[in-house]
């Protein structure tokens, strides 16, 4: 299935690659009735929920740039773009995983009227989550 949205003109070079890695990718990965088959069995073992499974892959790209920053240059192996489109792609994994467990329909919605700001909460089987981002966070002018 493909879908076509709007996307700004500065972010479409980067939607664009973002998309062909994930296609790539989730054709070696993923299996034709199930995209998160590799999530869900790193979560079984792990006990944690999918996304997080994708989150922990993103903390590893950021751990990566970490290093390199610190060695003042680029790497011999892999490209910097390379790592920073891989933690792109694992944050909309991640994202896309969560908003299934949600049961939030995958269609393009404008519909927010759901959402509270800073108001993010996660109950799953074994575990139960609240997190609220301080007041200055959300209101930093008052």
């Amino acid at each position: 299935m493909t879908t076509t949205i709007e996307v700004p003109e500065y972010l479409a070079p980067a939607v664009v690659r973002l998309m062909t890695i994930l296609r790539q990718k989730g054709a070696d990965y993923g299996a034709v009735d199930d995209p998160w088959t590799n999530f869900r069995a790193t979560s079984a073992f792990m006990r944690c929920p999918p996304w997080e499974c994708a989150d922990f892959n993103e903390v590893q790209k950021l751990s990566r740039v970490a290093t390199l920053r610190g060695k003042n240059g680029e790497p011999d192996n892999e490209a910097l773009v390379d790592t920073y489109l891989d933690k792109a792609a694992y944050a909309l994994l991640a994202f896309a995983m969560y908003l299934e467990y949600l049961g939030i329909p995958t269609a393009i919605s404008t519909d927010t009227s759901r959402s509270v700001p800073g108001q993010h909460s996660y109950n799953g089987e074994n575990s139960a989550r609240t997190d609220d981002l301080p007041t200055q966070l959300m209101n930093p002018s008052g």
